[in-house]
């Protein structure tokens, strides 16, 4: 995450989507060395299931998954996935109010026009975005003092929507290092460069 401005340290955040028969809501939790664990609630056709993924950051870094469904050689792809959608939802933040969460203090409401930039965010293996021309609608509330909820349309050809919350702990989650993995499957994560892989909306 970059550290410029406060909308990019939340500790924890959540992004629920909606789609054809199916929701599901993301949870993040970002511990105080950029630890990641990512838990995926969805539920298709009253079916609930829960994925997790975690990313630990040593002297390589690895991802650790739990009924995610993984295709061989792409296992970093449901990490890219939901990784890029945080750090989308994040940037569109940051362009509706600058000035970070803590300057709302009660429901806001924005309306952002961009002509010429385009928001690009990507991954070690992966890149995503939305390209200029773009309109977005946000609606930002303050649930406490450190969670706000938010609603984002952007606009651009088609029609992208996001909401969750976004949260700023005064003490990061703090994943156990005895943390069980039974059940885990774990990939130690090389990102190549020659190994790319889009993903664009359009």
């Amino acid at each position: 995450m970059k550290a410029d401005n406060e909308w990019y340290s939340p500790t924890r955040a959540s992004i629920r989507a909606e789609g054809t028969g199916a929701s599901g809501t993301i949870f993040y939790e970002i511990s105080g060395n950029q630890d990641l664990k990512i838990t995926m609630n969805t539920a298709e056709k009253g079916k609930k299931q829960i994925a997790e993924l975690m990313v630990i950051n040593g002297q390589s870094q690895w991802m650790l998954a739990k009924n995610v469904p993984l295709e061989k050689g792409y296992e970093i792809d449901a990490l890219d996935g939901a990784v890029l959608g945080l750090k989308l939802a994040l940037e569109l933040l940051r362009a509706a109010a600058p000035g970070g969460p803590s300057a709302i203090k009660q429901k806001s409401i924005f309306d952002v026009k961009e002509d010429s930039r385009s928001i690009a965010v990507n991954t070690a293996s992966a890149s995503g975005g939305l390209e200029a021309p773009w309109t977005l609608h946000a609606i930002i509330e303050p649930i406490s003092a450190d969670q706000w909820s938010f609603e984002l349309v952007a606009k651009h050809g088609e029609t992208m929507h996001i909401s969750g919350t976004w949260q700023k702990d005064a003490a990061p989650p703090v994943f156990a290092d005895d943390l069980s993995l039974e059940g885990w499957q774990s990939f130690e994560h090389r990102a190549h460069k020659n190994d790319r892989r889009e993903q664009h909306h359009s």
